[in-house]
This record gives C-alpha cells, structure tokens and sequence, in this order.
C-alpha cells in the first residue's frame, strides 16, 4: 500500500508541472493557437475551469470563432454570474462583432461588479467612440487612466476619441503611446495605420497594419485598412486579398461586400461588383446604401430598367432621397427619356433646392432637348450656389458657343481655367470657340496647351491643322493631320483634310492617296470624288477625270458643278456630243437652284 501511495504522488508531481505550463499558455496573449489548445486541455481536465473558458473565450474571439467565444464566455457567465471579466470579455467579443447594444450592456454589468476594472471601463469607452460618443468614451478613457495611468488600452481609447475628431496628430500620439506601453497591443498598431492612411502616407501605414495582422491575424478590420493602403499605392490585386480575406474573417459584415463591390465597379467587373451588392441587400438592416450602389453598377453595366427599379426602391424606402430621384434621373437621361429624367431632377430639387449637382444635371437634360437657353439658366443657378466649379463654367461656355455667342462662352472658358490650370478640356472648348471666331493664332495656342496634356488625343490635332490650314501654314496642318490619323486611323475626315491641304500644294499624288482613303472610310465620298476629277484634270489625265466626276454625280445627280466639270473633260477628250449634253443638264440644274 505504501508503494502505491509513493507511486501515486509520483504521478501527481509530473503532472503539475505539465498543468502549470498549460496554464501559462492559457494565459498568454499573442499566441492565439497555442492560447487555444492550452486551455482546451485544461477544460478536459476540468470542463468547469471559469478562468479557462475566459481565456478560451478570448482567444476565439481574437480568431474570429464568434459562436465558439459565445458558447465559451456564455458558459463562464453561467457558473461565476459574478465574474465581472467574464462579462467583460464577452462585451469586447460583441463589440469586435458590431453588436454594439449587447456590448454596452455586458461592459456596463462589469463595471457594476467591479467599478475599478480597467478592461470593463477601456472596453466601454471603445464602445462608446464605436457608437459615435466620442465625449462619453474620452471621459470612460480618463476615468481608467486615474485608476492606472499606464493602461494602454485607455490610450488606444483617446486614440479613436481624437482621431474621431479629426484631430489626427493628437490620435497618434496616443497610440504610440498604447503601443510604447504595450509593445504587442495590435489594436493600436491597426488604427495609427489607419490614421497614417488618412495622413496619406500609406508606406508608414502598410508597416503598422502589417504588424498589426501579425499581432492578432483575426481582426478582420487590419485587413481592410491594409487594402486601403495597396489601393493608395496602385497595388489592386493586394488590395482584394486583403477584403477577401476579411471577408472571409467577417462574412456578416455588410460594409465589406459594400467595399468590394466599390473596387470592382470601378475595375469595371461589374458582375463581381453585382454579385457584392445584392449581399449588402441582404445582410444589411439599412440597406439603401446597397441599392444606390448597386443601382450604379447596374446602370455602368447598362441594365438601366434594373437600375431604375433600385433607385425606386431607394425612394420608396425614403421619398425625401433627394439623391434618389437625382440618380434615376441620371439613368432616365441616358435613356433618351428626357421627360421623365427632368420629373426627377425637379423632385430633387423641390427636397434639396441647394443639390448643385442636379441643376446641372436638369441643364444637360435641356441641352439636349436643344433648349439652350434654359440649360445656360440652370448653369446660371448652379454657379450662384456654387461659384468656384470650373466645370460648370465649362459647360455653361459650351451652351454659349453652341448658341452663337462667342464672347460670353470664351469669358466662362477663361473663369474655368483660372479656377482650375489643369482643367484641360477648359482650353480645348476655348481653343474651338476662338477657332469659330477666326482667331487662329490664340485657337493654335489653345489646342498646344491641350495637346501638351493630352498628346494622344486625335481630336485637337485635327482641330489646330486646320487652324494652321486658315493661316497658310499648310506643312504644319499636314504634319497635324498626320497625327490624328496616328491616334485614330479611321478618321475619313483627317485623310480628307490632308488630302485637300495636299491638294493645295499640288501634291497630286499624296492627294490622290487620302482622297481614295476618306472614300473606303465612307467620309464625304462625293467631295472626294469631286475633287479627284479636278486633280486629274490638272494632270490632264481626262478619262480618270470623267470616272471621278461620273461617281460624284452618282452619289449626287442634282449638283450642276459636277456636269459641268465632266463637260469640260469630255471636251479636252474631243468627245463633244457628250460635252455638249453634260454643259445642257448644267445649265438645266443651275437655273433649278
């Protein structure tokens, strides 16, 4: 007997060690997989060990388990109803999962329990900024740093408190000294990365979520500023690992799907981008941020009934969306279905007579329905509301010139680009009105500063040779000319004008060629006939001529010039019966006119 006892006590001193280690690793904070399997192991051993299941509790929250921290905290609440950490913990494990209500209440039975609890208190005030308190939650954080002056969970608090009010200097202050206090607090690391993002240093950002993500792999959060950061440094395919993966982390979280259905409408998946807003729908109580943006996917994807029916709903939720009726409004226009588009953006503006947007919205309506004078009126309005938009003075100019009045359209255009110096198409829509006025040096001077901008745009080369073609300057047109079709190969108009400009210069041949060109390209086939027959007349080869002429007339039986100029070729020809009947229909046709 005495042996066995001996051999039993034995058993029991190698055990303990093995226990006091496993509750070591229970306790420890980092780790979260060996912080896992310590204390299941200790739960084996005793299911009803109330500091194990907080422990565990804590650790499947940092792991993202939130029915398993639940179950576990749950559990512990159960056999300690007193345990003020039990419901501490399972307060923060509400809160990282944006039940806030449920939080507040656990947090709050805390503090009841034990007044002076640094966690309960912290965790309070995080709720409180959270939920958009932000004095409620600085005075909980200050509350907790009288009872320790080094808690930096207090810290972190001040923290979100400052940088919710936009003080983001005073934020990083005190998350660094969260993190100085607390070397592996990866809370603090997550939010200075996301306040280094608003300070637009996404480098300095991307190190601190890093460590973050490090820290605690399961803050689904780290993952989403860490991809605002890859998109700040044009980094896309990071930057949609890191939402799948916080997806994947917080597949409830609606905000995300929302996130990711931005990116990919605006990588022009619109599939991909569909797909996310109907889980929006879905998953979000309020969802009429979902259907604006899934609305605007549809509209981009040219599902416009889909589109329309989104928006609707959007105003049936709530028929004083201003916005709502505007974006219908907008799918309406696009449609051609300018009556229905203009019933929409008067509502908008009957909820919100200072929606700038929208008056110039009911402008573009206007312009085209041709009403220019109204459309130059709602620019008017728009620019009392808002007087500094470069864009709106643009477009009112462009209602000037389209009506004739050069003057004022040029004026709007010298407003807009005061307003903004790369506001480029500012200097094209001027260049085209000083062109319209005849003065083709400041129009060439206008259409360089644009080019100079823009050099791959095969309109305004277009445009400033044949201002170089109004001033004699026909090397320069041609050399301009030659770049629109560069840029754009099928432009029959470039190969038309060059040809002329060619054909100026008794380039006969160069001429011949774009001439042949703006025909197969289907542009102005009757000109460029026409003036084929005049070249070959000029090189004296009269039956080429006669064939172009004989196309022209084809194309157009009722121009006398054409008559007359094969009349003239057959004469050359000596073929002059049929001179004679072409000089007769001529003359016929002329006195027709």
């Amino acid at each position: 007997m005495r042996v066995g006892i001996l051999a039993l006590l034995g058993l029991l001193a190698g055990a303990l060690p093995a226990l006091a280690d496993e509750r070591a690793d229970c306790n420890q904070r980092g780790n979260w997989d060996a912080k896992l399997a310590a204390c299941s192991a200790l739960l084996k051993t005793d299911p009803n060990d109330v500091d194990a299941l907080i422990e565990r509790g804590i650790a499947r929250t940092e792991s993202s388990d939130f029915d398993g921290a639940l179950a576990d905290l749950n559990k512990a609440i159960e056999r300690e109803p007193k345990s003020a950490r039990a419901y501490t913990h399972r307060g923060h494990a509400y809160q990282r999962h944006r039940r806030f209500d449920e939080a507040l209440a656990d947090v709050n039975k805390a503090i009841e329990l034990d007044p002076n609890s640094i966690s309960a208190l912290g965790y309070r005030a995080a709720t409180h900024v959270i939920m958009g308190d932000v004095n409620m939650g600085a005075a909980d954080a200050e509350r907790t740093l009288q009872i320790d002056p080094n808690s930096a969970l207090a810290h972190h608090v001040l923290g979100m408190a400052y940088s919710g009010k936009g003080d983001q200097d005073r934020a990083l202050e005190e998350y660094s000294k969260a993190i100085e206090l607390d070397p592996n607090f990866a809370p603090s690391f997550v939010n200075r990365g996301a306040v280094y993002n608003r300070k637009g240093d996404p480098d300095a950002a991307l190190r601190d979520l890093s460590k973050g993500i490090a820290l605690s792999p399961g803050l689904a959060g780290a993952y989403v500023n860490r991809s605002s950061s890859y998109l700040k440094k044009g980094e896309f395919e990071a930057a949609l690992a890191d939402l799948d993966k916080a997806i994947a982390l917080d597949p409830q979280w609606a905000a995300l799907y929302t996130r990711r259905g931005e990116f990919f409408t605006k990588q022009g998946k619109l599939d991909r981008a569909l797909a996310d807003f109907d889980k929006v729908v879905e998953l979000s109580q309020r969802p009429e941020e979902a259907y604006s943006r899934r609305g605007r996917a549809y509209r981009l994807n040219g599902q416009f009934e889909r589109a329309i029916a989104d928006y609707s709903k959007l105003i049936e939720l709530n028929p004083k969306n201003a916005k709502a009726y505007a974006e219908r409004g907008s799918v309406y226009s696009e449609q051609g279905k300018t009556d229905l588009a203009k019933d929409d953006y008067d509502k908008a503006i009957e909820l919100d007579p200072k929606f700038v947007s929208i008056y110039t919205e009911r402008a573009n309506v206007y312009v085209r329905k041709g009403q220019l004078s109204r459309a130059i009126a709602e620019y008017t309005t728009a620019l009392k509301i808002a007087p500094e938009n470069p864009d709106t003075y643009r477009a009112r100019g462009g209602c000037y010139r389209k009506n004739g009045q050069l003057d004022l359209a040029i004026a709007d255009f010298n407003k807009s680009i005061s307003l903004s110096q790369g506001n480029t198409f500012a200097y094209l829509s001027r260049a085209n009105a000083y062109q319209e006025k005849g003065q083709f040096s400041r129009a060439i001077a206008d259409y360089s500063k644009f080019i100079s901008m823009n050099p791959e745009d095969s309109g305004p080369y277009h445009n400033r040779a044949v201002a170089y073609s109004r001033k004699g300057m026909h090397s320069k047109a041609i050399a301009d000319f030659t770049m629109a079709i560069k840029f754009n190969p099928k432009d029959g108009q470039a190969y038309f004008n060059r040809a002329a400009t060619h054909q100026n210069l008794k380039h006969w041949s160069l001429a011949l060629a774009d001439y042949a060109k703006a025909i197969r390209l289907g542009h102005r086939k009757f000109d460029a006939y026409f003036n084929r027959g005049d070249i070959y007349l000029n090189m004296r080869e009269e039956r080429s001529a006669v064939a172009n002429y004989t196309e022209a007339i084809a194309l157009n039986p009722k121009d006398y010039l054409a008559y007359e100029r094969r009349s003239f070729a057959y004469d050359r020809m000596g073929n002059l019966w049929k001179g004679a009947a072409d000089a007769w229909t001529a003359g016929k046709l002329k006195k027709r006119r």
